[in-house]
């Protein structure tokens, strides 16, 4: 048992929810922080799911979920907030933040459901490192897929490569693939600077949060999460994967998602490149 559990906050951003999988990873979160104040690392929660959906058809599921999560987390709570247009992501959270104090704070995806230790685990992490700003989770992606959403930094070639090119190309450039997305990572172990953590779930120190100022709003949608890790790394914060965070997510490609989603993938990785440069990162500050 640690001495002084923390607060707590978690940002869901949803645009048309689908219940099937929203449902779900409320649930998990209130599982997680029941887990969390046994084990004596969490004292309150609040849930603030941020609606970027056109009218308020959504608003009714959203409260209803606000109140079981509310009702299932000692310690909980929630709240809608719904401004009627769609900023994009990292402006939703941004929202979210806007209206937080806790000392940790969760970004989390509408489809990412925890499993009951994952919060336990990641303050239990943070609260001993005081310099890691970030807790990447092992994930379940389904059989034979990854078990984590790292990646390396990006250069325009392989994004091409992983986003676009046929099946063919992209297995005569398996190696350099590979090493992007961080194949051959040993997820049994904790790592404690990895280059970018995925934005499906970042349990962050507000303090860095702070610091950087939150996500970089010009980024719509792709891209705002490497963004971020590259300027908490260029402010000297760590990024850590602690496989005993573990999530279970299933995504696909911006290009398997249709040609606006495409669009968007390449708006904001030309934004990505124009900002931090096309060689490689820069150091500490």
């Amino acid at each position: 048992m640690v001495s002084s559990p923390v607060d707590l906050t978690v940002s869901v951003v949803v645009h048309d929810p689908d219940e099937g999988l929203l449902a779900p990873t409320v649930s998990a979160l209130a599982a997680a922080v029941r887990r969390a104040r046994e084990a004596g690392e969490l004292a309150t929660c609040r849930l603030v799911l941020v609606d970027h959906s056109a009218g308020s058809a959504a608003t009714p599921l959203l409260e209803r979920l606000g109140r079981d999560f509310a009702a299932g987390a000692p310690g909980g709570g929630a709240e809608v907030l719904a401004h009627g247009d769609n900023p994009g992501f990292g402006a939703g959270h941004d929202r979210a933040l806007a209206r937080c104090a806790a000392p940790f704070h969760l970004v989390l995806n509408p489809d990412a459901v925890m499993e009951e230790d994952a919060l336990a685990a990641g303050l239990a992490f943070l609260r001993g490192r005081p310099r890691t700003a970030v807790v990447s989770p092992w994930v379940d992606t389904g059989p034979g897929g990854p078990r984590h959403l790292l990646k390396g930094d990006p250069d325009p070639w392989t994004l091409f490569l992983r986003g676009f090119a046929p099946a063919w190309l992209r297995r005569r450039a398996a190696r350099r693939l590979d090493a992007y997305a961080l194949a051959d990572l040993d997820t049994d172990r904790v790592h404690e600077d990895v280059p970018h953590a995925s934005g499906c779930f970042l349990l962050c120190r507000r303090e860095a949060l702070d610091d950087v100022g939150g996500f970089d709003e010009r980024f719509f949608l792709y891209f705002e999460d490497l963004d971020l890790c590259r300027e908490l790394r260029a402010r000297g914060w760590r990024i850590a994967f602690v496989p005993t965070v573990r999530i279970r997510h299933h995504a696909g490609g911006a290009a398997r998602k249709g040609w606006r989603h495409a669009r968007l993938f390449t708006a904001s990785a030309w934004r990505f490149f124009r900002k931090h440069g096309w060689g490689r990162p820069r150091g500490p500050r």
